[in-house]
């Protein structure tokens, strides 16, 4: 390997995996770098060619088939091998003997996750709605009622007495809908929790483990189910999707994928986790 090439890396896997000879990032045959009982699956690439569709380019297209090519060999891999810890998005590193030093390091910790994720993909499950309907119901009392201003008049007169009092009776008016409205949306944030904690059960059953997404939904996690569980899987998100269409909630799914959210993000990082 020359002084401008780099070792881009997708997965770690078993030491003894069999795994065939791919067309990797531009191109370039995958290899199998072995170490500790693990391997880590590699491909050459030159520093000028690969400074064109890093993780940190605007191109999309650019930036898209990176994402391809990276994760069809993790596909791959992961076929082959039984057990795939795919690796950041864009990793490379500069120097084989180190990458091996990290291997000695991390290989505790990494044994333990590939046993995790062997025969296994992710699933993510998203549950949106109920909560934007009620989370409106601030502007509507606003626009509605809105604050009282009272205009001024004499001070003393029997007309300025009597606006100030239904002055008053329009502020407490607006004080009790602004109240039964925020109350309202509380409820259906409760609601909205209970609901989400039912899903998240009913899938957990037929799931070796899950995590949190971003956030932002009423559920947002990604799940781990071995494959020959997706069958039971699928049905239990369909019919949660169901019962909560019923109560205004979407339920959407998306995989499966290579277990990219059970993995490590780099191998310096491995034993955070």
């Amino acid at each position: 390997m020359t002084a401008n090439q780099g070792i881009y890396l997708y997965a770690v896997v078993p030491a003894e995996a069999a795994l065939p000879t791919m067309a990797g990032i531009c191109d370039e045959p995958t290899q199998l770098l072995a170490g500790s009982g693990l391997g880590v699956l590699t491909s050459e690439v030159s520093a000028e060619s690969f400074a064109a569709i890093n993780d940190e380019s605007g191109d999309a297209a650019l930036l898209g088939e990176l994402a391809r090519r990276h994760d069809a060999v993790v596909r791959a891999a992961a076929d082959a091998a039984g057990a795939a810890l795919p690796l950041r998005l864009g990793t490379v590193v500069t120097e084989r003997r180190a990458l091996l030093d990290l291997l000695i390091v991390r290989g505790e910790h990494l044994r333990r996750l590939l046993a995790k994720v062997a025969g296994c993909d992710e699933f993510g499950v998203r549950v949106t709605g109920g909560t934007s309907t009620a989370a409106g119901s601030h502007d509507s009392v606003d626009s509605e009622a809105g604050t009282p201003t009272p205009e001024g008049s004499p001070a003393g007169s029997a007309a300025d007495a009597e606006e100030r009092s239904a002055s008053i009776g329009a502020g407490l008016a607006y004080l009790q809908q602004r109240r039964e409205a925020l109350q309202s949306v509380q409820r259906r944030r409760e609601a909205s929790a209970v609901l989400a904690a039912h899903v998240d059960a009913a899938l957990r059953e037929h799931a070796v483990d899950a995590v949190t997404g971003r956030g932002g939904n009423i559920l947002d996690r990604t799940y781990l189910v071995r494959r020959d569980r997706w069958s039971k899987f699928i049905e239990a998100v369909d019919q949660c999707g169901d019962r909560l269409a019923t109560e205004g909630y979407t339920l959407s799914v998306n995989g499966p994928w290579p277990p990219y959210s059970f993995s490590v993000t780099n191998l310096k990082a491995a034993d955070r986790g």
